[in-house]
C-alpha cells in the first residue's frame, strides 16, 4: 500500500472490509429480526436495553485490537518483522487477561446497571438472561477482534471475510434452531440467540488462529513466543487506549442515551434499539473506508512517505462521502421500509420514521469524521480522535439530548442532540487534521534492536 494507484488501493482493500462490517452488523441484525418478529415486542426491548453495555465491552476488544493494529501495520511498512512478531504476541496477553476482567466486572454489575438505566421492569429479567449468557466466551471475542485486526494492518482484507461470513451463516442458522426449539433442541426464547452468537464468536476466533499457524501467516501466534513484554504492552497499551476510551464513551453516552429514552417507555426503547441497528448498517461504508484509510496510512508513515498521506486523505472523503450519501437517501426517503425489518407495530414504524428522518442528513458529517479520524490514528496518533469525540459528546449530545427532549416533551428531542453532536465532532476533528498534529513521528518504526518514543 506503499507503492501504486492510492484509489484503486482503497476501493480494493475497503470492499472486504465492508463486507465484513455488514457482517457484523447482521448479527445483531438477524437476533433482532428473529426477536422481534417471531418472540415480541418485550424480547426485542430486552435486547435493545442491553445494546449499550455489549457496545462497551465491545469497546475495550476494538480499541486494544485497533491499537495493536496501527503499530502492526507500521512495523510491516517498515518491513521491521521482529517488531511486529512482538506485537503480536504481546497484544494475545493483553487482550487475554483484559477479555477476563471484563467478563467477570459484567458478570457482577449487569443487574444494577441496567436498573440504574432506567429499564422497564418487565424487560429487565430477560436483559439480564441475554447480557450474562453472552459474557460466557468474552475471551474468544476479544481474540477474533485482535485476530482479524492483525490480518488486515498487513493488508489482508479477504480473508477475514471469509470467516466472517461463514460465521454469520452459522448465526443466522443456529438462532432459530435454539430460539423456537426446532430439531429437537429446547425452546430456548431470548437466550437461544444468545447462545447461537455465542457459537460463532468462538468459531470466528478459532478459525483463523488456526489457518494463521498452518499457512505460516506473518501475523500467526506461537505458544512458545508468548512471553512477558512489557515495552511492547506499553505501546499498545498507548496506541489502543484512546481507541478504547473513546469507544466507552461513546458507548456510555448511547447509555445515558437509553437513559432518557426508558423514560419514554417500552415502544420509545424498542424504536431506539431498532434504529441503532439502522445507523450501524448506515455507517458502515464510511466505517470500511476509514479502516482502509487508517491501514493504509499507517504503512505509509511506517515507510517514510507523509506526502502519500495527504492524497490517501482526499480519496478517503471522496469515496465515504459518496457512498455514504447513498446509503442514507434511502432510509430517509423510505424509513418506513427499513425499520419494517424489525417490527410491524403501527407505533414503532412512526417513531422509527421520525427518527430516520432526523438522523438521517447528519450521517454525512459521520463519514467526515471517520475517514479524518482515522488519518490522524493510522499516524499514531489516536488521542486527538479521542478528544474531539468525547468533547462532542459529552458537551454537546448529552445536554442537548435532555434539553430538547424535556422542552419537546418528546423523544424526538433525542434524536436532534445526536445529530447535532455530529455536527459539532466533524468540526473539530477537521480543525484538528488542519492544525498537522498528526505529521510529529509517534513511534520508532526504523529500529529493530528497541522501541523508542520519541520525546
Amino acid at each position: 500500500m506503499t507503492v501504486g494507484n492510492i484509489p484503486r488501493h482503497l476501493i480494493a482493500f475497503s470492499l472486504p472490509l465492508l463486507a465484513g462490517n455488514f457482517i457484523e452488523a447482521a448479527y445483531n441484525l438477524t437476533n433482532a429480526v428473529w426477536i422481534g418478529r417471531g418472540l415480541g415486542k418485550t424480547d426485542l426491548a430486552a435486547m435493545s436495553a442491553s445494546l449499550p453495555i455489549i457496545f462497551i465491552i465491545s469497546a475495550a476488544a476494538m480499541g486494544m485490537s485497533a491499537g495493536t493494529g496501527i503499530l502492526a501495520a507500521q512495523y510491516f511498512g517498515a518491513k521491521n518483522e521482529k517488531n511486529l512478531s512482538r506485537a503480536v504476541h504481546a497484544s494475545y496477553i493483553l487482550l487475554f487477561v483484559l477479555s477476563v476482567i471484563v467478563a467477570v466486572t459484567a458478570e457482577i454489575f449487569t443487574p444494577t446497571v441496567l436498573r440504574a438505566l432506567n429499564t422497564p421492569e418487565n424487560v429487565l429479567p430477560e436483559a439480564v438472561k441475554y447480557l450474562r449468557i453472552i459474557m460466557y466466551p468474552l475471551p474468544f471475542l476479544f481474540g477474533a477482534f485482535r485476530v482479524l485486526t492483525l490480518m488486515r494492518a498487513v493488508g489482508d482484507s479477504r480473508t477475514p471475510l471469509i470467516f466472517q461470513i461463514t460465521s454469520l451463516v452459522l448465526n443466522a442458522v443456529l438462532d432459530p434452531i435454539l430460539m423456537f426449539g426446532w430439531l429437537g433442541f429446547p425452546r430456548m426464547g431470548i437466550a437461544g440467540a444468545a447462545w447461537a452468537t455465542n457459537v460463532a464468536h468462538v468459531y470466528v476466533y478459532l478459525a483463523p488462529v488456526i489457518y494463521l499457524y498452518v499457512t505460516k501467516g506473518v501475523v500467526a501466534t506461537h505458544i512458545r513466543q508468548l512471553k512477558n513484554d512489557w515495552e511492547m504492552t506499553k505501546l499498545i497499551l498507548k496506541m489502543g487506549t484512546p481507541a478504547f476510551v473513546q469507544n466507552s464513551i461513546v458507548s456510555m453516552s448511547t447509555t445515558v442515551v437509553l437513559g432518557l429514552v426508558n423514560g419514554f417507555g417500552e415502544n420509545a426503547v424498542a424504536t431506539f434499539g431498532s434504529a441503532l441497528r439502522i445507523d450501524g448498517v448506515i455507517v458502515l461504508p464510511a466505517a470500511a473506508v476509514a479502516a482502509a484509510v487508517s491501514t493504509m496510512v499507517a504503512q505509509n508513515v511506517g515507510a517514510g512517505k507523509i506526502r502519500r498521506v495527504k492524497k490517501i486523505y482526499r480519496w478517503g472523503l471522496y469515496v465515504s462521502g459518496l457512498t455514504t450519501a447513498i446509503v442514507a437517501a434511502f432510509v430517509y426517503f423510505f424509513p418506513r421500509l427499513a425499520i419494517g425489518m424489525f417490527t410491524t407495530d403501527p407505533i414503532l414504524l412512526d417513531m422509527g420514521t421520525d427518527y430516520l428522518r432526523i438522523i438521517a442528513p447528519t450521517y454525512l458529517f459521520l463519514a467526515v469524521i471517520f475517514v479524518t479520524n482515522g488519518v490522524i490514528s493510522g499516524a499514531g496518533h489516536p488521542l486527538i480522535p479521542t478528544i474531539t469525540v468525547v468533547s462532542a459528546l459529552c458537551g454537546i449530545r448529552l445536554p442537548l439530548a435532555y434539553h430538547f427532549s424535556r422542552t419537546m416533551h418528546s423523544v424526538n428531542g433525542v434524536w436532534y442532540g445526536i445529530g447535532a453532536s455530529f455536527f459539532v465532532s466533524m468540526m473539530l476533528s477537521i480543525i484538528m487534521y488542519s492544525l498537522g498534529f498528526w505529521k510529529k513521528q509517534a513511534i520508532n518504526t526504523a529500529d529493530p534492536a528497541e522501541i523508542k518514543e520519541e520525546k
